[in-house]
């Protein structure tokens, strides 16, 4: 028996096509900047943009939270062979994060780094 909702209809590949083309960020700043008139003239297909892009920030975020609880284990380890241990694990899920980095967007082979003072967060003037 299918349990999926009757009202969730599977993304058609144009739908997919017009989500993916959506800049996500740029809505939700003109979103914040200008209140409930952009929010308002907001289409469905940028709403969805927008969840997907902050479930996948969710879901990187919990990622790197786990990342760093486990790099600080390193700290407390005095045996290099948990050591060793540690810091395959802490590789990995840099790795993993990273794949997810990129899967939004985030270029590894071109890293921008950024303070709160400079990042536009990719909305340009």
């Amino acid at each position: 028996m299918d349990t999926a909702s009757p009202s969730l209809a599977p993304a058609s590949p144009e739908l997919a096509a017009q989500i993916a083309a959506v800049d996500a960020i740029k809505v939700a700043a003109a979103i914040v900047a200008q209140g409930k008139r952009a929010a308002v003239a907001a289409s469905t297909v940028d709403v969805i943009a927008m969840a997907q892009l902050l479930t996948a920030l969710v879901r990187i975020t919990d990622m790197t939270f786990d990342m760093l609880f486990t790099a600080d284990r390193l700290d407390g380890e005095a045996s290099p062979i948990i050591r060793r241990a540690i810091a395959d694990q802490v590789r990995a899920k840099i790795f993993a994060v990273a794949g997810e980095l990129e899967a939004i967007g985030y270029s590894v082979s071109n890293p921008t780094i950024t303070t709160p003072e400079t990042s536009t967060h990719g909305v340009e003037d």
